[in-house]
């Protein structure tokens, strides 16, 4: 079977994760890559939903990551008042 060569750059910490991953599946990243590239045709696109959060949600999620601008409730109840549910 002939193969052709995919080069792409990707974080060195999101590799090692993933080859972590794939080892525990009995892969390699060129299985990996194979499997995911077969599912984009099967499915005709990405097999996953892709999200994105707009810059609001963003920046809210950075916010929330560094633990500012966080709000307490005594409970879920007085969440649900707060958000007018």
């Amino acid at each position: 079977m002939k193969t052709a060569e995919i080069s792409a750059r990707v974080e060195p910490q999101l590799k090692e994760g993933a080859i972590k991953i794939f080892k525990k599946m009995g892969i390699n990243v060129s299985e990996a890559v194979n499997l995911f590239l077969n599912e984009v045709i099967v499915q005709q696109g990405l097999p996953f939903a892709k999200r994105t959060p707009n810059q609001k949600t963003f920046d809210t999620m950075k916010k929330t990551d560094a633990d500012e601008e966080l709000t307490e409730y005594e409970d879920v109840n007085d969440f649900y008042r707060e958000m007018g549910i």
